[in-house]
């Protein structure tokens, strides 16, 4: 006869167990500053771990070409008369090099992220891009990730025009949308980039259980100027099975 603590064991054999949000496991900022040709720093990554760049180019100068292989575009934001903007993906292999071209000589400002618990074969997504012209508070737009309500990493940001000054996340400012600059309640490696009188880059994470849908709120800066928001998402990596069937039969021998 069944035992209540067989039944339990029997369901726990068949029930994978939920993969935990994926993580940040390093992160490289940097810039190059007025250069057709940018090569940044990547942080160090391991083989099947999941590298983002977000990077900001100033004037206008649209990161035209010559790429380097492997990684992939999730969003290239141009049109602007002053600021431009990509991010690009790949899973690395751990010898990971990148550099690419503007079609001008341009400043670069970037956050490269390594990312690691990401699902193998999911890439991510991102979701629709604000582009509402000069403002204090770029809003990045909800995202929903195709695969559903999982424990998914949201990870907002923005790209804006730094003209005139060094313009970057305004950390002394909170309100019901923003603390310390960056959306409220997201926390994860908060992390900002700028160079005087080109362009900026801001970036932060928040990992939510069972979520498929965020809308993280507004960032600040310290200055109003042009800007892109959005927001990705990252797929935690494929659940695992929490016991074998042959640890079950074990069990049921010992019985």
């Amino acid at each position: 006869m069944r035992t209540a603590a067989t039944a339990l064991l029997l369901l726990l054999a068949t029930t994978p167990a939920l993969a935990a949000s994926p993580t940040v496991d390093a992160t490289s900022v940097g810039d190059s500053v007025a250069a057709t040709t940018h090569s940044p720093t990547l942080p160090a990554c391991a083989s099947g771990k999941l590298l983002v760049i977000h990077a900001s180019i100033d004037n206008n100068q649209t990161p035209t070409a010559n790429w380097t292989a492997g990684w992939t575009q999730l969003v290239e934001l141009t049109g602007d008369s002053q600021v431009d903007g990509v991010v690009r993906y790949k899973f690395a292999t751990g010898s990971d090099t990148l550099s690419f071209d503007t079609n001008g000589s341009a400043t670069v400002s970037y956050i490269v992220r390594c990312y690691g618990g990401a699902h193998a074969s999911s890439a991510p997504e991102i979701g629709t891009v604000s582009q509402p012209g000069a403002t204090l508070d770029p809003d990045p737009p909800s995202v929903t990730a195709s695969w559903g309500a999982e424990d998914n990493l949201f990870c907002p940001f923005t790209v804006y025009d730094s003209g005139g000054v060094t313009i970057t996340i305004d950390t002394t400012h909170s309100d019901a949308d923003t603390t310390n600059g960056y959306p409220i309640n997201y926390t994860t490696d908060a992390r900002d980039q700028a160079v005087a009188s080109a362009a900026g880059v801001a970036s932060v994470c928040r990992p939510l259980t069972a979520t498929a849908t965020a809308d993280p709120g507004t960032f600040r800066i310290t200055a109003s100027d042009r800007i892109y928001a959005a927001t990705i998402v990252i797929r935690p990596a494929a659940a695992t099975q929490s016991q074998s069937p042959r640890s079950m039969h074990q069990y049921r021998l010992r019985r």
